[in-house]
């Protein structure tokens, strides 16, 4: 792979895999041109594309010229419309692997008509991926010598793997849920309803997934916690915490864990002391998340963790509300009452980059209308923006 970031990938960067002999690895591959238009070549794309993403990722770059593995030099592909060559393949990507990949493309120009094109191909741990263009069906991964087939025990080794992260990532937001409710966190919490929303990223499962401490230090104070007006900070044994309240109780706090997950606690926007009479103001309480959200991604792309992020809500002493569904007095709703002691939501997968947190947590919003009785989230049109 090339030591530098995709988006900072300069002819300099390519010069130096010439020069120090980069050879082909299981993170980098060669090619001087772009797939070609017969269903073989296709097919070869698709096998580099996902070996890459079911071993350690790496680099799939094309323009330059190799003998036996080793760069001798950097050619550049001539492609006069450069954006819709490059949405072809991702649209072969898209379509000819299941399930989807995480991958990123780079563009190095060395001249006004030819360029460079590097694909930086994620590792991926919800694999393996298939190839199931024209109905071929095979798997790939890397070695140092190249990509091969994967035979049924490698197969069945790949699967064993994939679940065994995602059941490692569902235990832990149950631990850290269970600790909330019990109230074994490691700053106290008061007795009222709490919003408990996980971000865990895959590779926090990876073998010896550790952050950089120094860094998040200096990324903290974008952790504030929600509904604060002030907060303080401090190290502690998961990682780095901030919260709001005192010494005796508190009501929000964000911890950021050595690994990287981000957990968000707080009290929801909530009226009422009579069970029979108390509302969750729905309307608030998603526009808290969908304005807080994307500082919480800013810190993980500060702290260079990659997608995917696996993404989880729940609401805990809820039992006996209702919603109010709007930021008027009409909003109030008696029709129905959740009867639910705590709201356990199941997790969705957030695998590309977003402008529209609104977009990104309506499935999860929409899940919690269910859970009061409702067919979906009313606050949103029927384009998926939040009103």
């Amino acid at each position: 792979m090339i030591n530098a970031e995709l988006a900072n990938i300069e002819i300099s960067d390519l010069k130096a895999l010439i020069d120090n002999q980069v050879p082909e690895s299981k993170t980098i591959e060669y090619k001087m041109q772009l797939p070609g238009e017969l269903d073989a070549d296709k097919k070869e794309f698709l096998a580099d594309v996902s070996s890459f993403s079911n071993t350690n990722g790496g680099d799939l770059i094309f323009g330059i010229k190799e003998e036996k593995g080793i760069p001798i030099e950097i050619i550049g592909i001539e492609i006069d419309d450069l954006d819709l060559v490059l949405r072809k393949y991702d649209q072969i990507i898209q379509s000819g692997l299941e399930p989807r990949i995480t991958y990123e493309t780079a563009r190095i120009p060395l001249d006004a008509s030819h360029y460079v094109i590097v694909y930086r191909i994620k590792r991926s741990w919800v694999g393996p991926h298939r190839i199931v263009f024209r109905g071929w069906d095979k798997f790939y991964e890397r070695n140092s010598t190249g990509k091969y087939p994967l035979d049924t025990t490698q197969l069945r080794a790949a699967f064993n793997l994939s679940e065994t992260i995602i059941e490692k990532i569902q235990r832990f937001r149950m631990e850290r849920v269970n600790a909330v409710i019990s109230n074994e966190t490691s700053i106290p919490l008061n007795d009222r309803p709490k919003a408990i929303f996980h971000i865990i990223p895959q590779e926090s499962f990876y073998p010896n997934a550790q952050i950089d401490m120094k860094l998040a230090d200096q990324l903290k104070d974008q952790l504030y916690p929600i509904r604060s007006e002030g907060h303080y900070s401090r190290y502690n044994l998961e990682g780095i915490i901030t919260y709001s309240g005192n010494a005796i109780e508190n009501y929000t706090y964000v911890q950021l864990f050595r690994k990287g997950i981000i957990e968000v606690v707080f009290e929801p926007p909530i009226s009422g002391e009579d069970k029979t009479k108390s509302y969750l103001y729905i309307y608030e309480f998603e526009k808290m998340l969908i304005h807080n959200i994307m500082r919480m991604f800013d810190v993980m792309k500060g702290l260079s963790i990659g997608l995917p992020y696996y993404i989880f809500m729940a609401l805990t002493a809820i039992k006996g509300y209702r919603l109010w569904r709007s930021n008027s007095f009409s909003g109030r709703d008696d029709k129905f009452v959740n009867n639910n002691e705590n709201i356990i939501l199941p997790d969705f997968i957030m695998d590309a980059d977003t402008e529209y947190p609104d977009r990104l947590l309506q499935p999860m919003f929409d899940l919690l209308w269910n859970s009061f009785g409702y067919e979906k989230a009313f606050n949103y049109d029927g384009n998926g923006n939040w009103k």
